[in-house]
């Protein structure tokens, strides 16, 4: 009976384990469901709760761009990085094609969230008991870049949710867009836009398959892969990158095995910083909101500065320098005279020294002599004087100081041509009294260059370099002149016009620009290309300048101490001269200039007075004038006296040349001494047998007897300038003429070493 009741039990048991299997997994199912539908439903309600992180707010880098587009000089982010904004279009097809490929292949159809790539993540991870997949796509990590969290399941599920909902707000191309600005590519180099300057020094959209693989590559580890550090590393990553895109027929065996031929450089190319000083004023990096992506102009500043003139002007400036110690810097500005378009700038070549932050273009110097053709301008308009006038060249006392030419020589009679292209002082000083103050400083004024208003009175130091001006507005006054007397204002606008308003009759312009066309001042290699310059040095030797320019193109540039420290050998025409007109060569500048105007004429003109021929003129030339203003008197410089033909020189030239009368009666005033000038300092090299004094006088008579320190010299006529080679020390110098007059002149010589130290202002002012 046992055994039956065992048996019926035993029975009965079996017939009940399938319902209790049963009821277990229906339980089991039905906690399963419930939980899916929790954790759907917690899903839906975090879609609706949570917020995704702004993928626009983020900092970019200020960047300069030049005519074309490409970065000039870019500087660093607030974050202290290197972020080269790039829309999509700029960034090219190749690079973003090769990301969508080996991060996120179903990137353009999934809604945020890859479900196949979380699914395999999850299998893949759960085999290995380790995280070997996060299957994060582009939209995901745009997410992690935006937001970022620690690494957990919950951070990786609330990123999740984000980016699902960014998809809703951004479009596929808006996404990528983003992310390939973010993305870090090593060091302080984020997106593509840095990376691809950095490593290649090349554009996104210019970079080759194996280029862009291994840029894809460092998206997986910038800090592991950076080929500046690891190149072989690099290489093995993008490898596999290539290896990854053919096993996908993304791309063809060929052009796979093409591509790992490439070489990996491990050469990191600095940010281009070719414009510094004009960056810190047209990028206000400090006071500008629009370093951020998506403020108005974001993308960068546009200008006009062409990159290859820019990268010649720095260079030719830098070879200028090269006599010149560390505390001398230089600067330049080249022009379209078209439209006014600032073609390069450089504030300052040397970057490093107390002053090399200065921007030499915007800063107020003396300008030395590049002031006077405006002056002439003023003569030549009216008819007060033709290029063919005689001017003196004679000592002229302007407050008890009297200017002197460069070369310390005065040369007598000379044209205002001559006069003007040679950069004499005196005759412009007289050329200014007869202008008149206040219409040159109109003329000045027309021309664009400001006029400090707590200065009434200059005098004659106007065109001697006593009114400071910017290179700026310097450029645009010449860039006037080769534009014919159309003003012109610089910009950096790429869309200026230029259309400019007259501010000078064209017929006087062009007898100025005649004038500085004059090439005879250049060394014989240097001649030949027509161009027209004017060279200016400062007093004490603290600047020189050179504006040169033809029809096409204006330029203008400077060497000197930003301190405002004298410099021995600064000197607007030997220092600049060589690389003004190499510059114009470079640029490939061979622009015809216009011919006449219909407003000049030309006329048969004594060679000495300028005036229209006499009948006792020794000869005539053919010189031009303004057809309006032709004077009705013949030249009045020669006459006939008790039969013979005399020559009646003005006052301010018949001590000069020695004549018994002038124009206006007998000439009586003694004899001195011009060269060497009383109490001045001569910087001499005893050493050096071509480094020689001229000797040279006025108002002497006949054959002049020279003496230095006592001893006899030479003896020649009045129109000759021995020469007499001295050592340091004080020194005398006595001339006796025919008349056996006598003049002195006591002097220092001082060594070229010591010259810049030692010597101290004195009465006499030095002006190219």
């Amino acid at each position: 009976m046992s055994d039956g009741i065992s048996k019926k039990a035993t029975d009965l048991n079996k017939s009940a384990l399938p319902g209790a299997a049963r009821s277990f997994f229906k339980k089991a199912l039905r906690f399963c469901l419930g939980g899916a539908a929790l954790m759907v439903l917690s899903a839906l309600v975090g879609y609706w709760l949570v917020e995704p992180p702004d993928p626009t707010n983020f900092n970019v880098s200020p960047v300069l761009r030049d005519n074309r587009g490409e970065p000039l000089h870019v500087g660093l982010s607030a974050q202290d990085e290197i972020l080269i904004p790039m829309t999509l279009a700029q960034i090219g097809e190749r690079l973003p094609a090769i990301a969508i490929a080996v991060e996120d292949k179903r990137f353009r159809r999934h809604p945020g969230v890859d479900v196949l790539a979380v699914m395999r993540a999850i299998a893949q991870n759960v085999k290995s008991r380790s995280v070997v997949s996060g299957a994060s796509t582009i939209t995901v990590q745009l997410v992690r870049l935006s937001r970022p969290r620690p690494r957990t399941v919950r951070s990786k599920l609330m990123e999740f949710l984000e980016a699902v909902k960014l998809e809703q707000r951004y479009s596929k191309d808006e996404i990528l867009e983003l992310y390939l600005n973010k993305a870090p590519f090593g060091g302080n180099l984020r997106g593509v836009g840095a990376a691809s300057r950095a490593y290649f020094n090349k554009k996104p959209a210019d970079l080759t398959l194996g280029e862009c693989a291994l840029l894809v590559a460092l998206l997986r580890g910038p800090s592991v892969y950076r080929p500046d550090r690891w190149p072989q590393r690099a290489q093995v990553r993008r490898d596999k990158v290539l290896d990854n895109l053919y096993a996908h027929d993304q791309i063809s065996l060929e052009a796979r095995d093409l591509a790992k031929a490439e070489l990996v450089s491990s050469d990191l190319q600095k940010p281009p910083r070719l414009a510094r000083h004009l960056a810190m004023t047209a990028l206000d990096v400090n006071g500008s909101p629009r370093w951020k992506w998506g403020q108005p102009g974001f993308m960068g500043q546009e200008t006009t500065i062409d990159r290859q003139k820019q990268e010649l002007l720095a260079g030719r400036l830098e070879m200028a320098l090269k006599p010149f110690p560390q505390a001398v810097n230089g600067a330049g500005l080249v022009l379209s005279n078209a439209d006014g378009r600032i073609l390069a700038y450089v504030g300052g070549v040397r970057r490093t020294g107390e002053a090399h932050f200065v921007d030499n273009v915007r800063s107020r110097r003396s300008p030395g002599s590049t002031l006077k053709p405006f002056i002439y301008l003023a003569a030549f308009s009216d008819g007060s004087l033709s290029p063919a006038s005689v001017l003196a060249d004679t000592p002229l006392h302007l407050m008890g100081e009297a200017p002197r030419n460069f070369d310390g020589v005065y040369r007598g009679p000379v044209s205002a041509a001559e006069a003007l292209s040679s950069s004499l002082n005196a005759p412009a000083a007289r050329v200014l009294r007869l202008v008149g103050e206040e219409r040159a400083l109109s003329y000045l004024k027309s021309a664009g260059l400001t006029i400090p208003n707590d200065v009434r009175v200059f005098g004659d130091s106007l065109v001697l370099g006593g009114m400071e001006t910017t290179m700026l507005h310097l450029a645009g006054a010449y860039g006037a002149l080769a534009r014919g007397g159309l003003s012109l204002t610089p910009s950096l606008d790429p869309a200026a016009s230029g259309e400019g308003s007259r501010i000078f009759g064209e017929e006087a312009v062009w007898l100025v620009n005649e004038a500085l066309t004059d090439d005879k001042r250049l060394p014989p290699g240097l001649r030949g290309d027509r161009l027209a310059f004017k060279s200016g040095t400062s007093n004490g030797l603290r600047d020189a300048w050179l504006a040169i320019y033809e029809p096409n193109i204006t330029m203008i540039l400077w060497l000197g101490d930003p301190v405002g420290r004298a410099h021995r050998g600064l000197s607007g025409l030997s220092s600049l001269a060589s690389a003004g007109v190499n510059l114009m060569r470079d640029f490939g500048s061979k622009a015809k200039w216009p011919d006449p105007p219909e407003g000049l004429e030309m006329f048969p003109a004594c060679p000495i007075s300028g005036e229209p021929v006499s009948p006792f003129c020794p000869g005539s030339r053919w010189s031009w004038r303004l057809a309006g203003f032709a004077k009705s008197h013949p030249c009045r410089l020669h006459v006939r006296r008790q039969g013979e033909i005399v020559t009646l020189w003005p006052k301010e030239l018949a001590r000069f040349m020695g004549s018994e009368e002038s124009l206006s009666g007998p000439a009586s005033l003694a004899p001195r001494i011009v060269s060497p000038l009383p109490d001045s300092v001569v910087v001499m090299d005893e050493n050096n047998p071509s480094d020689r004094l001229p000797l040279k006088s006025e108002g002497s008579v006949g054959r002049v007897h020279w003496f230095v320190d006592d001893v006899f010299l030479a003896a020649a006529d009045n129109q000759t300038s021995p020469f007499v080679s001295l050592g340091s020390g004080p020194h005398v110098v006595t001339m006796i003429d025919s008349r056996s007059r006598v003049a002195k002149s006591e002097f220092s010589v001082v060594p070229p070493q010591t010259a810049v130290r030692e010597i101290k202002p004195s009465s006499v002012l030095s002006f190219d």
